[in-house]
């Protein structure tokens, strides 16, 4: 037998001795008060040469000899506890260290309440106390452990030990807000992560979002501006625990998070708060701003128009200075280098979107006033941004764009607009067309669609979904225009329409002869004001052909999804999954991973599939990610949690299914849709679930149906298992389709 499981099966034989709280060793007989004293320290000599011993076989025999001598050697017990197997063995270790600390230090607990610490005898015992509480949360006696925190503070306020981090966490566990207050007001000196930003999620807790909880949390921010980022899972977690802890740095952040993160997440809207008072972007692929929809089909119009290399504009966005109405507009100008000539612009109250400048551009290339069009041979800018943006578009029509600091002819063309815009003569927040004027295109018909977006872009800091206004020509199989805001009102309808008659995406100024719309579009009031200017409008059902261009218009703005919609998967039904969202809903009100201890996995097994074992490993215990993976393979999913390996390593080789809870835009928008039309239940506003089935090779894809009703079951088996004493059970469960049984075992402590 090898050292190591030598001392483990002594450590065994010891704790099965200690059953129930009993004395390690018979009790010795009566000794004289000398004599106790003199074998007590020559008891602590033995268990100091134990710590010092690196083999386990001798440390067990040195404690056993120091524990013959003093049953009041604490020290003994504590490195008993070290070398027990499990929470349970180590508990009557350390309740005995307890006691024995309390027999040997009568007269300290008399006369040195209050700076206990100070007396170094005591040291082992408010040691013995510190891990007895945390074994205690480990075996899920939270109260009992809070009391244990509580008096460690009165034996030692000045807390040398730290006591007050862990007992916050613990109040937080449970709830416990007054003693919450009560502890931070005691330390209200602390000046910490620990204490600033759970100072700050206590007044959100208690008020909700007041001046009073966002100006605590600023000042949380002002000390360390790292934690933020962790808590929203901006910035991933360090694969390795900061060997020191360093105040206001990273080190901290990652300190304070790796144990409060789980708090932040457990209380309703926490994290959303943190989020918008603090303006931080969620973490989300690199959004891609809006490009003109269908360009491949729109190209060939531009390369034909006639092209003068010798022709160079300049183009540029300025804010003008206040109008006599106080207004500062923004101004996109397009300017002849050599003659000066204005070539077209556009005003607006707010900055426009770098997305609505380059359609302005390309129609004045097609549509430059009275003037022929055509293509000129340069465009200078000074916007890095723009021409970034612009280059490779506008290389494929033959055009370069150059970078310029000093665009002069821009410079002389915006003073002229400045002063028209003092003397009145340009008015920003009007408009005066004539549509009627405009050309009829009587056979043409257009098809005007509105839907809120798959995909979820940032605007101000904050996650929003789009929606977009479109006009299409199915005639030419050509995109119009595109309107995208947070919402579309009757008016923006309007406004939609009106402009792609003056100025749209292809072709000339035009009225179609009718228009199409579905029937959730303001059809009375675009009605009456299609017919004043000579326009059919006619309500369809459906249109079938819009429904392909909102989603590639989705992918232009926030990138392909990532992952297919459960709604949209193959062989799901709509029953399946509603349980998936109830049963998780379910599973996150029940907070298993507050049950648990370490890295529990729990075995599960099934005739009702083919498949299996599987292997459940709750995820929650520090908050960082919370919900659920179904493992097919044991030993890599150990090896994974031995980091035998790195995490790319692992997850190439992993086989699982996994149930994560997030915010709404981390499940897919279409699931999102259909939670809503069916009522599907979410806890939380951090609680919707998101499922992936897990493909060795890294390879993510959809669950199958019966991937889904395993996971269902496994769920509502576990809630049930948790809240059962034993390491064994069967539970019987129906899901949207079928009966399963499972077995549920849990497997040693990792």
């Amino acid at each position: 037998m090898a050292s190591g499981d030598m001392g483990a099966s002594m450590s065994r034989k010891l704790s099965v001795q200690n059953t129930n709280g009993s004395r390690l060793m018979a009790a010795p007989k009566k000794l004289s008060a000398k004599q106790a004293k003199i074998n007590l320290a020559q008891a602590e000599l033995l268990a100091e040469k134990a710590y010092n011993s690196s083999s386990p076989q001798e440390q067990i025999l040195l404690v056993q000899e120091a524990l013959e001598l003093s049953q009041d050697c604490v020290n003994a017990y504590l490195l008993l506890s070290q070398l027990a197997e499990t929470s349970e063995e180590s508990l009557p270790l350390l309740q005995q260290a307890v006691e024995a600390g309390h027999r040997v230090l009568k007269e300290d607990f008399e006369h040195s309440m209050g700076v206990f610490w100070l007396v170094p005898e005591t040291r082992p015992y408010m040691q013995a106390r510190q891990w007895l509480s945390e074994c205690l949360v480990d075996l899920g006696q939270v109260e009992e452990a809070i009391d244990h925190d509580w008096k460690t503070l009165q034996l030692n306020p000045n807390d040398n030990q730290g006591i007050r981090y862990a007992l916050m966490s613990k109040l937080l566990q449970v709830n416990r807000i007054d003693d919450l207050g009560r502890l931070i007001g005691q330390y209200s000196d602390d000046y910490s992560a620990e204490w600033k930003y759970t100072q700050a999620l206590l007044a959100f807790m208690k008020e909700g979002d007041t001046a009073v909880s966002q100006k605590l949390l600023h000042q949380a921010e002002e000390y360390n501006k790292h934690v933020p980022e962790y808590l929203t899972k901006v910035k991933p977690f360090p694969r390795e625990h900061p060997e020191s802890i360093s105040p206001g740095e990273d080190s901290e952040a990652v300190s304070y998070c790796g144990e409060f993160l789980r708090h932040w997440r457990g209380i309703s809207g926490a994290i959303p708060w943190l989020r918008s008072t603090l303006s931080i972007s969620p973490q989300k692929d690199p959004v891609k701003r809006p490009k003109l929809p269908h360009w491949s089909k729109v190209k060939h119009l531009f390369e034909q128009i006639p092209q003068d290399k010798d022709i160079h504009w300049e183009v540029d966005l300025i804010q003008l200075q206040p109008s006599p109405t106080g207004v500062r507009a923004w101004v996109f100008i397009v300017v002849e280098e050599n003659s000066g000539e204005l070539v077209a612009n556009e005003l607006w109250e707010q900055r426009p979107r770098d997305s609505e400048l380059l359609p302005i551009l390309l129609q004045a290339i097609r549509s430059p006033g009275d003037r022929e069009p055509t293509r000129p041979g340069r465009i200078y800018m000074r916007r890095k941004m723009l021409l970034k943006a612009w280059s490779p578009k506008l290389a494929q029509i033959d055009i370069q764009c150059k970078y310029c600091d000093s665009l002069l002819s821009v410079m002389d063309a915006s003073g002229q607009l400045q002063q028209y815009l003092e003397r009145g003569e340009v008015d920003i927040l009007s408009e005066h067309l004539d549509l009627e004027q405009i050309p009829q295109s009587i056979g043409e018909v257009w098809q005007v669609d509105v839907a809120q977006l798959p995909t979820w872009i940032e605007i101000a800091g904050q996650m929003t979904r789009p929606t977009a206004c479109l006009v299409f020509d199915p005639g030419t199989d050509l995109v119009l225009s595109t309107n995208i805001r947070e919402e579309v009102t009757d008016e923006i309808w309007w406004d939609t329409i009106k402009n792609t008659m003056v100025q749209p995406f292809a072709g000339e100024a035009r009225r179609p002869g009718v228009i199409e719309i579905t029937p959730h579009a303001p059809f009375e009031n675009l009605r009456d004001r299609l017919e004043e200017i000579g326009v059919r409008c006619v309500v369809c059902e459906e249109l079938p052909l819009t429904k392909e261009l909102f989603t590639d218009l989705a992918d232009h703005l926030g990138g392909p999804q990532r992952i297919q919609p459960l709604t949209r998967s193959p062989g799901i039904s709509v029953e399946q999954i509603g349980q998936l969202f109830t049963t998780a809903a379910q599973f996150y009100r029940a907070a298993p991973w507050n049950k648990i201890s370490g890295y529990t996995i729990i075995c599960i097994e099934t005739d009702d599939l083919s498949s299996g074992p599987w292997y459940a490993m709750i995820m929650g215990q520090q908050g960082m990610e919370l919900g659920i993976a179904l493992y097919e393979d044991l030993e890599l999913l150990q090896m994974i949690l031995a980091e035998k390996f790195s995490d790319e390593e692992g997850s190439r080789r992993t086989s699982a299914i996994s149930l994560t809870f997030g915010e709404e835009w981390d499940i897919a928008p279409e699931d999102l849709d259909a939670m809503k039309e069916h009522n599907w239940p979410v806890a939380d506003a951090e609680a919707y679930p998101s499922v992936l089935r897990i493909n060795p090779g890294m390879t993510i894809r959809v669950p199958l149906a019966w991937e889904i009703e395993l996971l269902v079951a496994s769920l509502q088996s576990i809630l049930s298992f948790l809240d059962e004493p034993g390491l064994t059970h069967t539970h019987t469960t129906t899901t949207a389709t079928r009966e399963f049984t499972l077995k549920l075992t849990q497997l040693p402590g990792q």
